[in-house]
């Protein structure tokens, strides 16, 4: 037998009804909730319990929150890391080295063009 969902309460229609409105509306939530004189902690309660329940869509902001408790954070890079190569092997015998440290990818160049 398969498993129905729980029938909509009036509170959850009311709450769904306003989150679909604020979502259209283009305000704010604060503004929105200033607007339609609705308690902001309420409405942010509501969209909680309505998430849980598969009612909301999660956001992309939301999917990038780590778990409570969790010290791992998502991150970006936004550029190439900072290792540095001063010396690399060609094989044991064979070495290049650079009077400065440079970039990995430039390394990876030079090393194509020696091998």
């Amino acid at each position: 037998m398969s498993e129905k969902s729980a029938p909509l309460s009036e509170c959850d229609r009311f709450w769904l009804r306003h989150y679909n409105d604020w979502k259209q509306s283009g305000l704010s939530q604060q503004r929105y909730c200033q607007e339609h004189q609705l308690n902001r902690h309420a409405f942010n309660s509501a969209r909680s319990r309505l998430r849980s329940r598969n009612l909301l869509p999660v956001t992309s902001a939301e999917r990038a929150r780590p778990e409570p408790g969790s010290l791992l954070q998502p991150v970006t890079l936004l550029a190439e890391p900072a290792v540095k190569v001063s010396r690399l092997g060609l094989d044991q015998q064979r070495w290049l080295e650079f009077s400065a440290p440079i970039p990995v990818a430039q390394a990876v160049a030079l090393l194509r063009q020696y091998l």
